[in-house]
């Protein structure tokens, strides 16, 4: 009796299990309901990657170069071309500008290798002795590297007039021609009106005479 009970229960219960199979797909399919990936996404995010940390303490200029870049180059032109207004003056103040600021290069890059000697001295002293300071110091001699670095490439592309020192030259020459402009414009305006008081005094001269 017990063996045909459990037969039955086979029988039936893999039926029962096909049935409700066959009763699940056989449901109707909704076509206008949103697809699935609009809720899940199939593709798990990629995580982003971490960004380069920035620096604690940038390059920077000294402060003596940065003074020269600063200065108004486009006055000083125009000034000097409203006065002279000649190419001459305009090329050798050109020179004399480049000079000038290699010069100060020369000497900052001077000052700044000094510096970074006495820092690796220092760096001597403290390695293994307290690692803070050491890291402090390793920090310092980096930036004055790097200041040394920058202000000798800086040396080399005056030669041709780039680099830094070209902003100042093309904003003195650009100053030069505009006040050279200027002048030009206020001789030939000046002439003008000469030359038409000239013609109206000749002609009420001329009026006076044939009376």
């Amino acid at each position: 009796m017990t063996v045909l009970k459990n037969f039955f229960n086979k029988l039936f219960g893999k039926n029962s299990a096909r049935n409700a199979t066959a009763q699940a797909s056989a449901e109707p399919v909704d076509v206008n309901a949103p697809p699935y990936e609009l809720f899940v996404n199939p593709k798990p995010p990629v995580p982003a990657m971490p960004e380069a940390p920035a620096l604690k303490h940038p390059v920077y200029l000294h402060p003596v170069l940065q003074t020269f870049i600063d200065r108004d180059f486009f006055q000083s032109g125009y000034n000097d071309g409203y006065r002279y207004r000649t190419a001459e003056v305009k090329d050798n103040t050109l020179r004399r500008i480049g000079a000038e600021f290699r010069n100060l290069l020369r000497d900052c890059i001077q000052e700044e290798r000094d510096n970074l000697q006495k820092l690796e001295g220092e760096l001597i002293l403290y390695r293994g002795l307290h690692a803070p300071s050491e890291e402090k110091i390793l920090a310092a001699v980096a930036e004055a590297r790097a200041r040394v670095e920058l202000m000798s490439r800086e040396l080399e592309l005056t030669v041709e007039g780039e680099g830094l020192i070209a902003v100042c030259l093309h904003d003195y020459t650009d100053g030069f021609l505009r006040g050279a402009m200027q002048r030009l414009d206020e001789i030939l305006i000046a002439r003008g009106t000469n030359l038409a008081l000239r013609n109206e005094t000749l002609l009420t001269e001329k009026n006076q005479q044939s009376l």
